[in-house]
């Protein structure tokens, strides 16, 4: 599962490719529909995000969301 996450995180540039550009997120607040595992969040966050919050409607991929990313990034991610 962590590689799988991994491998999502190192990615994200496909996804974006479909809009203008990637946004800024620096000090901001991430809100993320469809978290899946997470990967986006911790992109985000490495990114400079302040802080994120991930929903998505697998109680599986949440968990695994939730223990290994919001793990990673203490009170800062949810």
């Amino acid at each position: 599962e962590l590689r799988y996450a991994q491998r999502l995180a190192s990615g994200p540039e496909n996804f974006w490719c479909r809009f203008e550009r990637k946004p800024d997120v620096t000090g901001k607040r991430v809100l993320d529909f469809g978290c899946s595992r997470g990967a986006m969040i911790e992109r985000m966050m490495q990114d400079g995000a302040d802080s994120a919050i991930g929903f998505d409607l697998n109680p599986h991929t949440t968990d695994f969301a939730r223990r290994k990313v919001a793990a990673r990034w203490g009170g800062k991610v949810e």
